[in-house]
């Protein structure tokens, strides 16, 4: 082989074949995932609903009941995880719903959202710490 036909043979490999290799390894590595679970609790009694032991919100609280909507977003707007929560708990003067997102990849900043409400923003450390479990409080 000539050293010219070497040389292109070369620059293909280091053009097409490393990228390529690349991607491949990128897509199927294995990415540390983890399983996101919390709660939000309503904690205002006049915003209860109260139906035996179980609960749901009320008066501007109504959105909050069983299948509410959790989204988890990264710092980019990009959604890594989505799921719903459990029908809601009464407590003493609570209303909990509880949820899991399983799959959440490793970012630095977490952003999650039930329904329409307010997003509560969480550190990578921040949830290490906890053992990759929150609680949202709102109705204060």
């Amino acid at each position: 082989m000539s050293s010219r036909k070497l040389v292109i043979t070369l620059l293909v490999a280091t053009l097409v074949i490393a990228p390529l290799a690349a991607t491949v390894y990128y897509v199927t590595r294995d990415e540390e995932t983890h399983t996101l679970t919390g709660s939000f609790v309503l904690i205002n009694p006049d915003l209860i609903n109260k139906l035996g032991r179980y609960c749901t919100g009320q008066r501007g609280y109504g959105d909050l009941r069983q299948g509410t909507r959790v989204t988890l977003w990264d710092a980019h707007s990009n959604i890594i995880a989505t799921g719903a929560t459990s029908t809601g708990i009464q407590g003493e003067s609570e209303c909990t719903f509880n949820f899991s997102l399983d799959d959440v990849p490793e970012v630095e900043e977490y952003h999650l959202q039930f329904t329409d409400r307010p997003v509560s923003v969480f550190g990578r450390s921040q949830l290490e710490q906890s053992n990759w479990v929150v609680r949202v409080d709102v109705g204060d």
